[in-house]
């Protein structure tokens, strides 16, 4: 795998602005992505994985603040392009899959009048040049009948068809980044195997740089070589996927690995974790998870943690662990 950086997020943090408060979403989050890797970033409903993707996408709602920090996507800041510049961007060197694939589609035009639409626009085709493109991108998705499917409209099509065909819209652009934001949230068990499978292979063919959200570590273990895990706006612990499963370090990602359903004749009920999240317009001075953590001292509430370097490849933000500072 190339070690050349592609994308560098430095201390990035961001508010919603809503009727009820500010809402500190993502709180001085750093990572990096490079070319040809495979991040998945992980957490539960709230921890700021979302928002993290729309802002590196591009695709922030029109509440939402970037307070500070950066976005370098092959050495330029995303955060300071101009209006004009947007679109070299968005959408065409990353592209997003999002959890909802109606969300891709007008539901007044077919799959093919969407995906033309695309070509033309980004591409300058002609109808003819767009249609045969789109059959190519459909085939790619393996979605079969192409003729009939892009002479369909979204409601006629079921939940994992659809979602091919926003992947095959997302891919039409070629893009450079992929961030798919839980691809197979509302997919039936044995359809989100077969669109996880879908994006590896496609990852692996057009050699992507993949960044997939997901609440899940088992589909992390599944798909990505990386991951980032996030709770309550902030970044808790990062490394190769298969040592946080085997030897996670944080006791939230502990907590999360014991939660994944794994189907053996032994395993009893699930572990939950107890507890919720916390207000992230009042968020905790110290670690965010202090109030759920059985492992908390009272150092944990007084500031929040600073990383820590374990065996060169990991960080992790947690008292418990000494050694080198990031």
């Amino acid at each position: 795998m190339s070690e050349e950086k592609l994308l560098k997020v430095s201390e990035l943090t961001i508010h919603y602005h809503t009727v009820e408060g500010i809402i500190k979403a993502v709180r001085n989050i750093s990572l990096e992505v490079n070319v040809g890797d495979s991040l998945c970033i992980v957490g539960e409903s709230g921890s700021g994985k979302s928002t993290l993707g729309l802002a590196i996408s591009l695709s922030l709602p029109k509440n939402a603040v970037v307070v500070s920090g950066s976005i370098l996507y092959k050495g330029r800041d995303l955060l300071k392009l101009k209006t004009s510049e947007v679109g070299r961007y968005r959408g065409k060197e990353i592209s997003m899959i999002f959890q909802d694939p109606a969300t891709t589609f007008n539901p007044l035009f077919t799959i093919g009048e969407h995906l033309t639409d695309i070509l033309r626009h980004h591409f300058g085709m002609s109808r003819e040049e767009a249609l045969e493109r789109a059959v190519e991108l459909l085939k790619m998705v393996r979605l079969p009948d192409q003729a009939r499917i892009l002479h369909a409209y979204p409601h006629e099509l079921s939940g994992g068809m659809l979602q091919r065909a926003a992947i095959a819209a997302a891919l039409s652009t070629n893009p450079k980044i992929l961030i798919a934001d839980e691809p197979t949230t509302m997919l039936d068990v044995t359809t989100q195997a077969q669109i996880l499978d879908l994006i590896n292979s496609l990852k692996r063919e057009l050699n992507l740089t993949l960044i997939l959200i997901t609440h899940n570590l088992g589909i992390a273990g599944e798909v990505c070589s990386r991951t980032a895990v996030m709770y309550a706006g902030t970044l808790l612990e990062e490394g190769p996927t298969e040592d946080i499963i085997l030897n996670p370090l944080h006791p939230y990602t502990a907590k999360l690995i014991k939660a994944v359903p794994i189907i053996t004749k032994t395993q009893g009920r699930l572990s939950h974790i107890p507890g919720v999240l916390p207000d992230l317009r009042n968020p905790p001075k110290g670690c965010p998870f202090v109030d759920r953590c059985e492992l908390a001292t009272p150092e944990c509430s007084a500031s929040q943690p600073e990383y820590f370097r374990v065996g060169g490849v990991r960080r992790v933000a947690c008292i418990l662990y000494g050694g080198e500072h990031e």
